[in-house]
């Protein structure tokens, strides 16, 4: 009791106070004052000139905790979106810039975003006891499904946070469809048309209907991850079982291996640089990247021969050791924590492919998700699955082949999928 009165600066009366709350709420004293107090002070200030406003899981659980039926009620879908669309929050968190913002030329870039989107997710992590309703929770959880690839370290309170409540004894079909429903109803509501979000709502719907018709809760689904080896990482298996791997470890799987290298070739430096390579001519590239990315546009400068630099690995070797190469890497390194004096220019980060295994009964939930790849817009049928369910069958070491072939990789996913979205993330097709 002592620590709690110290910690959050009360007097006894007001703990005796507070504790009766506390049980009225059917709640812990330390999760009650925890929710309390953090509720209270729930403004996530950047610096002295610029503040992102109250915490949209806060706002998010003050606004709608009591309510239910959000499938279901239209006038409740019509509140949600009018609220995430004004929510300073939900805007810079999305890449939508308020009229507040644009007037004083503030612009928040994505290493801005992403701390904050951190600290929202410990909200949810402290404040998620509060949540009874498993269709609001689901929901709402949804919203950081974006930043999971950054939430790795965190695998053990997510696991516990998803356990609780039996909120993954809900049917997958359920966890998915409203996982998918937060981002959705954002988008819809933009443009005032909730024809969309209902139709969107159907199409996830069937998919996973027929989902569950093809595979049993044991049977085994075929799913892939894309990752990087970083320098001086070697062994990719666990020692302890070889069906595990220690490094390159996430939530993200998708269903789809074709994006999986993709995926990871969009993620790695030199992949960056067979892209641009392999997209473009000379004149392009010198023409398209003279202002804000001269280094790429230098790349043109070289007059590089594209068949003899993906066959001949003598003649690449021999660009690596150009200034203008070297120069590209260090503009591409420039955040990074690497001495770049001493890093070999042909020795960067490795790009894998996992193939991997998991029964239908121990993924979390399927999701639609829109990735910017190679400034290009997707959609994503991804799996999320904790590292400890999912089955490393192999992985492979994407070669200079797949680095050569990125553009057709990109265009045979491209057209044979419906997958260009709009800045919104809705099928224009």
């Amino acid at each position: 009791m002592e620590d709690l009165l110290k910690k959050y600066n009360l007097k006894q009366s007001q703990y005796e106070y507070e504790l009766q709350r506390a049980i009225k709420n059917n709640l812990d004293i330390k999760d009650w004052l925890r929710y309390k107090f953090l509720t209270k002070h729930s403004l996530l200030i950047d610096d002295t000139k610029r503040v992102l406003g109250r915490s949209l899981v806060v706002d998010f659980l003050n606004n709608f905790s009591q309510d239910t039926g959000f499938l279901l009620d239209k006038s409740l879908q019509k509140r949600v979106g009018s609220f995430l669309v004004k929510h300073r929050g939900y805007n810079i968190f999305s890449y939508w810039v308020d009229n507040v913002l644009v007037d004083k030329g503030l612009k928040y870039s994505w290493k801005e975003i992403n701390p904050r989107a951190i600290k929202e997710f410990d909200i949810l992590l402290d404040l998620e006891i509060n949540i009874k309703n498993n269709e609001l929770f689901w929901i709402l959880f949804g919203f950081f499904v974006f930043f999971f690839r950054f939430l790795t370290h965190k695998e053990k309170q997510i696991k516990q946070m998803l356990k609780r409540f039996n909120r993954l004894n809900v049917s997958l079909l359920y966890r998915s469809q409203w996982i998918h429903y937060f981002e959705s109803m954002s988008q819809c509501c933009v443009k005032n048309n909730y024809e969309v979000l209902e139709g969107r709502l159907n199409k996830l719907t069937k998919e996973l209907i027929e989902i569950n018709k093809k595979y049993s809760d044991l049977d085994y689904l075929t799913i892939y991850r894309g990752f990087q080896l970083r320098q001086g990482e070697t062994n990719i298996r666990s020692e302890l079982n070889r069906k595990k791997q220690k490094v390159g470890k996430g939530f993200f799987y998708t269903l789809n291996k074709d994006y999986g290298k993709i995926y990871t070739i969009n993620s790695n430096i030199y992949g960056h640089f067979s892209f641009y390579l392999y997209n473009y001519d000379d004149d392009e590239l010198i023409s398209l990247y003279v202002d804000e990315q001269s280094h790429v546009g230098d790349l043109g400068k070289l007059k590089i021969d594209r068949e003899e630099f993906a066959k001949n690995k003598k003649y690449r070797n021999k660009i690596y050791k150009t200034d203008i190469y070297k120069n590209y890497i260090k503009e591409q390194l420039i955040f990074s924590n690497k001495n770049i004096d001493k890093l070999q220019f042909n020795e960067l980060d490795r790009c894998i492919i996992g193939t991997y295994r998991v029964r239908k009964k121990d993924i979390l939930f399927f999701k639609e998700v829109y990735k910017k790849t190679f400034s290009t817009t997707f959609k994503e049928q991804s799996v999320f699955c904790f590292d400890e369910d999912v089955d490393l069958v192999r992985y492979d070491y994407l070669s200079q082949k797949d680095f050569s072939f990125v553009h057709k990789l990109f265009s045979k996913y491209d057209a044979e999928d419906e997958f260009k979205v709009d800045a919104l993330g809705i099928n224009v097709t």
